[in-house]
């Protein structure tokens, strides 16, 4: 069966429907309801995205060893995956599910299923000697875990853990408490002399788990709305451009316009899921970034022959334990073992059958055993709702940290914060004896704690990642992602007193720097009158792939950085997490605060003006040496399949590029190319989406294409659109006949 522009009719199980592409080869989709629609969305997913799903679900399972081959890095993907305990969680949060949500994910597993058998077998999985297996409804909701966890949680997971490690390595604990200030004023001697004391096993993560291919991480984006007070059409207006790992073929996302018989379903949907993400309906538009809550914490366990401390407990806890087994393909079975407290996850060997005596981290995670479910009734029921006020409701239950703007037809505009946010008795952000009772959490904040702002008097909503605690209620961000993207939305929001969708498309498209201007504003007096100095004081702040003053700025930066930390973290240890890790990335802004402050006890004596006037001569010195380059020389990557990049000629076309990404950590269009973990990963729009309410249409581009398939031209075919900041226009469609 091929799709094309002529409406083709399939039934799965009891759903007809019927399914199209339109002229940029976006599908289609039409059915009676939305039960209907999910099987005709889990037909699209497979026929266009079959090795992009099914391969979210073996690492999702921890089965990578058995279905594509056994080596180091499958072995420690599924071990981590296992540990997780992610597919066992799902099947258990199965059953909470509402009838009316089994009865999508059952619709949508028929269509899926149905897909599949329609497809074929696809070459990448012939080539790795796996054959598609069938849909099962619990694999819907483990890819919810997995999206709610791998780069999110775990983000926030980590820096918990440097800070734990750093404290063990003997760093200053006055300069950490400084860093990341107010929020480790509780961690005092004792504290210190305990983490001194804890058997520290490893990184959080296994380096292969940092950056799966397969999995979005959704560690940066832009979104906001536009009150009909401040827009030319008296409508509201809505812009969401989600950053996230672009150098990736297919696209993370699936775009679809999905028709039931009285509205309509536009916009972004994940691989493996029903519903629509992000995007809009006739009603209501939706869109969300990274919401950086701390829904992880450390505990320190004290564990003698299996048993935890408990003060209020004289026997203890005994450790929960688990048996995995890992089938590997051609080799052996690998035996792993899982250890858990009431806490948490015990890290310890995962080959040790035993937990030795001593102090033990456990990481605790809210969403360990909740939240996909209820996600997912969010999800399946947003498309639904008919106004701002029902479809916030629904947001607030969702486990994802996140910050959600919606937009109604009738003008309405709102915020609205979700997560699962602990009740915890400290800031979160460093660990605490788990034998002590007031130390535990006590359950989870409702939604009704979290921070909701409807139709605001200024009319206009902006959020990028940032702080956002609801005034008097409970501290649910410790670390955020820094305020420069945000004030430089709301700075060009204000440049007009009525904007259309013209000026939105010029803002989500736009590549000025308010971090360089304030630490150029800083470094001027400091600049030399050498050639390159001359071209650093030009610069406009924009970090077009044309630009070579942001090289140059971006050299000193690092530089300065570097001069500055190094020697509170140690030389080695700074250059790993500044030049390996994505920490620095997402949490730059706590780092400039200490630059940006001036307190001269920072700058090793010299003080800060002398120290900024030092690294600035010296790095341009240094510069002048070396060959000139522009930023798209520094920017340049290849667009690499999931499963076969570099591994074939490039004249195949199954990789893509090379290209040159715009754009940097702080700018609206981020841009951000970096090595994590020993691989390359990027931060940059996924996708690019704005639309008027007062109509039934949208602008949009997708870093990518609708199809997976390497020798299709819609595998990349928005690539170039895309990268020239231009837009198709996304509407639905007459529905063509009685499905």
């Amino acid at each position: 069966m091929k799709i094309g522009r002529t409406p083709v009719l399939v039934t799965a199980g009891a759903h007809p429907f019927k399914l199209a592409r339109n002229d940029a080869g976006v599908m289609q989709l039409w059915a009676d309801d939305d039960i209907g629609l999910a099987a005709a969305l889990g037909f699209a997913h497979a026929y266009d995205r079959c090795v992009q799903l099914c391969t979210m679900r073996i690492i999702g399972e921890g089965r990578l060893s058995a279905c594509f081959k056994a080596t180091k890095e499958t072995e420690a993907i599924d071990i981590f995956m296992r540990r997780q305990a992610f597919m066992r969680t799902a099947q258990a949060e199965l059953a909470s599910l509402s009838d009316e949500s089994a009865a999508v994910l059952k619709a949508y597993g028929e269509g899926l299923n149905h897909g599949l058998r329609v497809r074929g077998r696809p070459l990448e999985f012939r080539l790795a000697g796996y054959r598609p297996e069938p849909w099962e409804p619990y694999a819907s909701l483990l890819i919810v875990k997995m999206m709610t966890y791998i780069g999110l949680a775990q983000c926030q997971q980590d820096m918990e853990k440097i800070i734990i490690e750093a404290v063990a390595g003997g760093v200053n604990l006055q300069r950490l408490k400084d860093i990341f200030a107010p929020h480790l004023e509780g961690f005092d001697e004792d504290l210190v002399a305990l983490v001194a004391r804890v058997r520290i096993v490893g990184n959080t993560l296994p380096p292969e788990v940092r950056f799966l291919s397969p999995l979005p991480r959704l560690m940066a984006s832009n979104n906001w709305a536009v009150g009909p007070t401040r827009s030319v059409s008296g409508s509201a207006l809505q812009a969401n451009d989600p950053h996230l790992e672009v150098n990736r073929l297919p696209a993370i996302w699936y775009e679809y316009v999905g028709h039931t018989r009285n509205d309509y379903r536009l916009g972004i949907s994940m691989p493996g899921l029903p519903g629509l993400v992000m995007g809009r309906t006739m009603n209501v538009s939706y869109g969300f970034t990274y919401g950086y809550m701390d829904m992880v914490d450390h505990f320190i366990e004290d564990v003698r022959a299996g048993v935890c401390r408990r003060e209020d407990a004289p026997t203890g806890e005994a450790l929960a334990h688990r048996i995995e087994t890992i089938e590997r393909k051609g080799q052996p079975p690998l035996t792993t073992h899982v250890f858990r407290s009431s806490m948490g996850l015990i890290e310890h060997d995962p080959h040790s059958d035993r937990v030795p005596d001593g102090l033990h981290l456990a990481v605790a995670y809210s969403a360990f055993d909740q939240g996909a479910a209820a996600s997912f009734e969010a999800l399946v029921r947003l498309p639904a709702c008919q106004t701002l006020e029902t479809a916030l409701d629904q947001l607030s239950r969702v486990s994802v940290s996140a910050n959600w703007l919606v937009a109604d037809r009738e003008g309405h505009i709102g915020y609205q914060q979700s997560g699962a946010l602990p009740v915890r008795a400290h800031s979160g952000l460093f660990p605490l004896p788990a034998w002590r009772p007031e130390n535990r959490w006590q359950g989870l904040w409702p939604g009704s704690a979290l921070l909701r702002i409807v139709d605001p008097p200024e009319g206009i909503l902006v959020t990028a990642n940032g702080a956002h605690d609801k005034a008097g209620g409970p501290l649910a961000i410790n670390l955020h992602g820094g305020e420069y993207r945000r004030t430089r939305i709301e700075a060009l929001l204000d440049e007009k007193p009525k904007l259309d969708l013209d000026d939105m498309a010029r803002i989500q498209t736009d590549l000025e720097s308010e971090q360089a201007h304030v630490f150029l504003n800083l470094l001027r007096p400091h600049v030399p009158g050498t050639r390159l100095g001359h071209e650093l004081l030009s610069w406009d702040g924009r970090y077009d792939v044309a630009s070579t003053g942001a090289p140059l700025f971006e050299a000193i930066y690092e530089a300065l950085l570097e001069e500055v930390f190094a020697p509170v973290f140690g030389a080695e240890a700074w250059r790993a997490l500044a030049t390996t890790t994505h920490l620095l990335f997402s949490y730059y802004n706590v780092f400039d605060r200490i630059l940006l402050a001036g307190d001269d006890s920072w700058f090793h004596g010299e003080g800060r003006e002398a120290l900024f006037r030092r690294v600035v001569r010296e790095t341009l010195a240094r510069l002048e040496e070396e060959p000139r380059t522009t930023w798209g020389d520094r920017q340049r990557l290849s667009m690499r399949h999931i499963l076969l990049g570099g591994q074939l000629p490039g004249f195949l076309g199954v990789d893509h590029g090379p290209i040159e990404l715009p754009g940097t950590r702080a700018t609206i269009v981020q841009g951000s190319v970096l090595r994590s973990y020993g691989r390359q990963t990027t931060f940059a729009p996924s996708y690019r989406f704005i639309t008027d309410l007062g109509q039934d249409e949208a602008r949009t581009v997708l870093a990518g294409g609708p199809s997976e398939r390497p020798f299709d031209k819609l595998y990349v075919s928005e690539v170039q659109a895309w990268l020239a900041f231009a837009y198709k226009r996304l509407a639905p469609a007459p529905r063509p006949g009685s499905a």
